[in-house]
């Protein structure tokens, strides 16, 4: 009995190591380490800035349920709400890594200090790739009503609640 207890407890054990891996790998989970690092990272030298005044999150970071499907997704963005037309304003100052159209508006995608990359998902416009932008900078306009707000730190990933400050009215 006690050889078929130990087994069990291997075989749970490995279970639990490997579903830990994926949710790291997939972002959903941090090791304490990192998490203590990537907090300093992101909280160094300046203070980050909502980008949107007068913005609120309607819909968060995270895990989606689609109902039709009946699938699990991650969605890596952030949707934040405010008037059509809003000014969207750069976060930290940084330099544009990436401007992309997609579905008819423009994606800006800026690499702060510290490696983390913030992507602004809605504009009516893109910038130039290699521009430098300045702490609350005006990077665009909304096209609709909605920013999709996404951070990366190392190519991953993050909730961009993690920097967000209180929304500013």
């Amino acid at each position: 009995m006690k050889k078929h207890a130990f087994t069990l407890f291997i075989i749970l054990a490995s279970l639990l190591m490997c579903a830990a891996a994926w949710l790291v790998k997939n972002g959903l989970l941090t090791p304490r380490a990192v998490e203590t690092e990537t907090q300093a990272r992101m909280s160094a030298a300046e203070d980050w800035l909502f980008p949107l005044a007068g913005g609120a999150i309607v819909d968060p970071y995270g895990a989606v349920f689609d109902g039709e499907t009946g699938q699990w997704s991650l969605r890596e963005a952030a949707l934040l709400r405010a008037e059509r037309g809003a000014f969207v304003r750069a976060m930290r100052a940084g330099r544009v890594v990436e401007s992309r159209e997609e579905s008819g508006a423009w994606a800006v995608a800026i690499e702060h200090e510290g490696g983390a990359v913030v992507c602004y998902g809605g504009l009516r416009a893109g910038l130039s790739a290699g521009r430098a932008v300045a702490r609350g900078e005006m990077i665009g306009q909304l096209a609709e009503d909605t920013l999709a707000l996404s951070l990366r730190l190392d190519g991953l990933p993050r909730d961009p609640a993690e920097i967000l400050p209180p929304t500013t009215g």
